[in-house]
């Protein structure tokens, strides 16, 4: 999940990117994921062999390809209340951590923001 935080200028050809949050196989923020990316790291695992799919072993070793990539731990939940956890799937999870670091990177709190400078702040989700 990659968060952008990206402010449009009056003229729509112009945008300006503050901000970038990324959370990925290879990490769980943009500066650890391009680390490990830049080392020739590989985010991918076995599924029959990688802890967090010890549950789901048998599932997946029906599969035609038992290669995925993961994200690493549930750390980047802790930006999240226990009900958005609970009412959200994983992916809008992720892509609320990866806009929180890329407000974070961007040195942005919205709750500083007036109405019109909110209304220019856009996220993209690249997944």
């Amino acid at each position: 999940m990659i968060g952008a935080i990206t402010n449009f200028a009056a003229m729509a050809r112009r945008v300006v990117v503050t901000g970038v949050g990324l959370l990925s196989p290879l990490g769980t923020s943009a500066k650890q994921s391009w680390t490990r990316l830049i080392a020739g790291e590989s985010g991918t695992v076995s599924l029959l062999t990688h802890p967090s799919a010890a549950t789901q072993r048998d599932e997946f070793a029906a599969l035609p390809s038992t290669v995925a990539g993961i994200v690493p731990d549930n750390g980047w939940l802790s930006s999240l209340s226990r009900d958005d956890v609970r009412k959200m799937g994983r992916f809008a999870q992720m892509a609320v951590a990866a806009s929180e670091e890329a407000l974070r990177d961007a040195q942005l709190d919205p709750k500083e923001l007036n109405a019109e400078q909110r209304e220019r702040i856009v996220v993209l989700d690249l997944a």
